[in-house]
């Protein structure tokens, strides 16, 4: 899991986050799933949840998968994105 601190942000700054998963080995990889969430001071929010690249069956050697994620910073504090 890689993670993200953010501390200076403004509000209504968007946030964009672009993560790529790639097999780069020589097997099949099965149930593959990315997720990822965002954790403030008063709130965890999940932010992959309904991405339909965010979960597949399976990857195959040298396949990737990639998303981008938006969030507007609606509050002030520490922000961790977690991937």
């Amino acid at each position: 899991m890689n993670m993200i601190q953010c501390r200076c942000l403004s509000l209504t700054l968007i946030f964009n986050l672009h993560f790529v998963v790639a097999a780069q080995g020589e097997e099949m990889i099965i149930c593959v799933c990315v997720k990822a969430d965002l954790q403030t001071s008063s709130q965890r929010l999940n932010l992959s949840g309904g991405s339909a690249q965010s979960t597949v069956a399976e990857l195959a050697p040298d396949d990737s998968i990639d998303d981008v994620i938006h969030h507007e910073v609606k509050e002030l504090g520490t922000h961790m994105y977690a991937v």
